[in-house]
This record gives C-alpha cells, sequence and structure tokens, in this order.
C-alpha cells in the first residue's frame, strides 16, 4: 500500500514484472493521497462489510465526503433549487443503509454504491472531494475488467478483496 492512486488500472496500463509483481504504467490519473485519508477509507470498507452505515457516514465526514453538520435538502421533490437544513447523522445513516442494500450488488461493487450515494445525493448535500473522483474511477474500472469472465463478475466483492490491506 502506497499514497498513489492509479486511477486508470487497465489491462493496457498493468503489466507483470520478472519478479511477479505488478507493474503500474501511465501515470496520467494518478494522485498522491495522505495516509490518513487512506486509513479513513480503509475503515469505511470495514464498515460496509460490517453493515455499519452509522460509522460509515462518520467517516464520510471525516473526509468531507458530506458536510458536518449532515445537511437534507427540504425542497426534494418540490422544487428544483435546493433548500439545505441540518439533520441528524443517524437520519441521514439509515437512509444510506436501505439505499446501498436496495442496489444490486450494493456490499460487494463500488460502482453500486456510487449509484445509491449518487440518488442520495438530490436528498442531501455530498462536497466530492477530488479524490473521491480518483477512488471511483478506479474501482470502477477495475469491476469493468471482471464483465469478461461471468463467474468473477458474479462472485467478486470489493470490499471483501480490499478487506486485507484495510486491516494492515
Amino acid at each position: 500500500v502506497t499514497e498513489y492512486v492509479h486511477a486508470d488500472p487497465h489491462e493496457g496500463n498493468l503489466r507483470v514484472g520478472d519478479d511477479g509483481r505488478v507493474v503500474f504504467l501511465d501515470f496520467g490519473l494518478m494522485d498522491r493521497m495522505d495516509f490518513g485519508l487512506m486509513e479513513k477509507c480503509s475503515e469505511g470498507i470495514r464498515h460496509v462489510l460490517n453493515r455499519d452505515w452509522l460509522q460509515l457516514s462518520r467517516v464520510f465526514q471525516d473526509v468531507r465526503f458530506t458536510p458536518t453538520p449532515m445537511m437534507r435538502n427540504t425542497a426534494y421533490g418540490k422544487s428544483r433549487k435546493p433548500n439545505y437544513e441540518p439533520c441528524t447523522l443517524e437520519e441521514f445513516a439509515v437512509e444510506v443503509g436501505i439505499q446501498i442494500e436496495a442496489e444490486a450488488g450494493g456490499q460487494s461493487r463500488f460502482g453500486a454504491m456510487a449509484t445509491a450515494l449518487k440518488t442520495l445525493s438530490s436528498r442531501y448535500l455530498m462536497l466530492t472531494p477530488p479524490f473521491v473522483a480518483l477512488l471511483s474511477r478506479t474501482f470502477l474500472t477495475l469491476e469493468g475488467l471482471l464483465g469478461n469472465d461471468p463467474v468473477l463478475a458474479k462472485e467478486y466483492n470489493v470490499y471483501r478483496v480490499a478487506l486485507p490491506f484495510a486491516l494492515r
């Protein structure tokens, strides 16, 4: 695990070196990520696997993906112009759990979580710092590579694969 995020990890940008290690190519979509932020992302992985939506919601705040206090759009369904008012983190966490669990693959695919959070973004304020875009692209690219293998596409769980690294 390094401080770097490679946001374009497809088969054209990866090679296996003579020593068996993966070698990354094309560093155009790459950035550094603070170690503390990586630790928070690791926490988030554990909370998804444990279905601990309140702790996951706290991680969202810690990494500034959502504001503190949490803000709900009280104009949702009434107006195109949002009107944000504070709400409890517990309320948001319940909605996160409902939305993620409603998505096919919500607890195994990052893309499903991204879809769930996109749905919630019309009802709650999401800040989406730049590192979120890079991480999203990384995981969505990796998940896209699975489409060619029906067994992997069905059984692969990005969070379980990442868990050993999250526990380091």
